[in-house]
């Protein structure tokens, strides 16, 4: 169970910072 909950976290967490980096590159026109 702790496994899968740590693996969920990440995958979540790291889709907010992949939307984030989009965001900004879009922002800066890159």
């Amino acid at each position: 169970m702790e496994k899968k909950r740590i693996k969920a976290v990440s995958l979540i967490s790291g889709g907010l910072d992949s939307m984030l980096a989009t965001k900004m590159m879009l922002e800066q026109g890159i």
